[in-house]
């Protein structure tokens, strides 16, 4: 019977081919979603997984993502403090804005504020930059996240702007250290890198 069920499988090879591709097919299809599935998920709750200092996190009853939040009121803020064994409560703003790079590029950024006296939530620093940097004026940390190639401006200080159109194909490099960014028209400078 097994003989049989193979040769006509066999038999006819448009059909096998046209099977095997289907499965093939369908089966990239379901690993596709569940990765796709399983990344949204992760990069979801992202914010609050790399927080590991904060044990509780309080939001107003509103807010189903982490991505649209909104702010909580002062009074809020004083109630939670009020708690019996609360030892400190302190806001985490979150907001997303465009921002314009030094070669005169738009890039939509993913803003996150942290008390500036405590400087709680604030993630690690690299090159040993001490977080208390942030506390100059117009001082910024950019992170790359999950983007691949987006915090890049040109390679030549000279194409940068005010200089004048925007060449999208001159050479790139990624933003560091002392580079300024443009927040709604407020000239922001690089401090560090997390």
């Amino acid at each position: 019977m097994l003989r049989i069920a193979l040769k006509m499988l066999l038999g006819d090879r448009a059909k096998y081919v046209g099977l095997i591709f289907g499965i093939t097919f369908t089966s990239f299809l379901v690993t596709f979603a569940a990765s796709y599935f399983a990344g949204i998920m992760t990069r979801g709750y992202a914010p609050i997984s790399e927080n590991g200092t904060v044990d509780v996190w309080v939001m107003d009853p509103a807010v189903t993502s982490v991505e649209q939040t909104t702010n909580m009121s002062l009074q809020a803020l004083a109630r939670v403090r009020s708690v019996a064994g609360v030892q400190s409560a302190v806001p985490f703003m979150f907001a997303t804005a465009d921002v314009r790079f030094p070669d005169g590029r738009y890039q939509p950024f993913q803003v996150i504020g942290v008390d500036d006296a405590t400087l709680i939530g604030m993630p690690p620093i690299q090159n040993d930059v001490m977080p208390s940097l942030l506390r100059v004026p117009d001082a910024v940390v950019i992170d790359a996240g999950g983007t691949n190639g987006k915090l890049e401006t040109t390679l030549q200080i000279s194409e940068q702007l005010p200089q004048g159109k925007i060449d999208f194909d001159a050479p790139t490099r990624e933003l560091t250290t002392g580079d300024e960014l443009l927040l709604n028209d407020h000239s922001l400078r690089i401090l560090g890198q997390s």
